[in-house]
Parts: structure tokens; C-alpha cells; sequence
């Protein structure tokens, strides 16, 4: 019956550290990565403004929360996530497939929030006249 204890103890220790060492105690934290203002945007290629902005490493997944306005004549664009980092200067197109497409009227403010998946970029494409985007990320630690 001892011996039965000792093995039962020494499997549960043995679980115990391959759990630790695995990293499956670690956890998920969500930051505030930035706010961006469309004023601080680039011109892209297209007419358009474009944010480029980089997601802290271990990104699990991302919530942005946006307010947009449309100019004189109405306005569209897309934001999202790139799996990949994005160097603003390389014209390298940063619109992937996990992205949404927005649009508003002549004016017109819209204002939401869209969950991602994981990525190392953020970016916006588009052509409003102003807006924010509050960047979250949930980094596993």
C-alpha cells in the first residue's frame, strides 16, 4: 500500500512540472495598445490615409474599438490584422483576410468594435475625413 502512494505521489509531481515547464500556466492579460487618430495617418498609394501600427509579441487576439466620420462625399475603408509585420515604408499592401469593411454616408459617424484574430499588425486603409481607433491586444504572458 505504500509503494501504491509513493507512485500515485510521484506520477502527480512528475504531471505537476511537465505542466510547468510547458508554459500551461501562463495566462492571457488584454492591453490597451494604442489609440490612433486618423490625423496622424500616411497618404497610401490609393488617395487614401493608412495606419500601420505593430501588435506586442504573443498577440492572441485583438479588439478595436472605432469612431469614424465620413467627408463630403461619403467614405469607405478597411482596418483589421495582419499576421505579419508590416513595414510602413515599404508599400507593401497591409490588408489580409481578417479585416472588416466600413463605410458612412456624407458625414455620417459611425462608431463599433470588431474582435480579431492573433497578428503582429494593426492597419487601416481608407478615406475618412477623421476618426480614432482604440487598439486592445490579448497577450499570452
Amino acid at each position: 500500500m505504500k509503494k501504491d502512494s509513493i507512485l500515485i505521489l510521484g506520477i502527480v509531481v512528475i504531471f505537476a512540472i511537465v505542466v510547468m515547464v510547458s508554459g500551461c500556466t501562463g495566462s492571457t492579460t488584454e492591453k490597451l495598445v494604442g489609440t490612433y487618430s486618423l490625423s496622424e495617418a500616411s497618404s497610401s498609394a490609393l488617395g487614401g490615409s493608412e495606419l500601420i501600427k505593430d501588435l506586442p509579441a504573443n498577440t492572441e487576439s485583438v479588439r478595436v474599438e472605432y469612431t469614424l466620420t465620413g467627408d463630403a462625399y461619403g467614405s469607405n475603408g478597411n482596418f483589421g490584422v495582419n499576421p505579419d509585420k508590416i513595414d510602413p515604408g515599404s508599400g507593401e499592401d497591409p490588408v489580409s483576410f481578417d479585416n472588416m469593411y466600413v463605410e458612412a454616408g456624407a458625414g455620417e459617424t459611425i462608431k463599433g468594435s470588431k474582435e480579431f484574430g492573433s497578428g503582429q499588425t494593426f492597419y487601416y486603409s481608407g478615406n475618412f475625413a477623421s476618426g480614432t481607433f482604440k487598439v486592445y491586444a490579448s497577450v499570452y504572458e
